[in-house]
């Protein structure tokens, strides 16, 4: 079956403030909004994928998507796009 979600999926347990500024960025989308955190390491958003007009965004496009977020350890990663990977 399908879902109107998208998962963001991290591999290190992210800082709380990381995960908040994640959530606002990615409510900031025009495709999605009605973000939560999941999982009990800050490690999983999911997001509400709210169609409008254009067509649900085909696996393996890009999306512009610019925003930093750190990690527990102190390292940030920066992200000017992402791929979709439809599972």
């Amino acid at each position: 079956g399908t879902t109107n979600e998208m998962v963001f999926l991290f591999d290190e347990i992210l800082a709380d403030a990381s995960i908040t500024s994640l959530i606002t960025a990615i409510d900031a989308v025009s495709e999605l909004s009605g973000s939560t955190a999941s999982g009990t390491t800050n490690t999983k958003i999911t997001a509400t994928f709210t169609q409008g007009s254009d067509p649900a965004p085909s696996n393996g496009e890009t999306m512009p998507f610019s925003v930093s977020f750190d990690d527990l350890a102190g390292n940030t990663t920066e992200i000017t796009e992402f791929e979709i990977g439809i599972i």
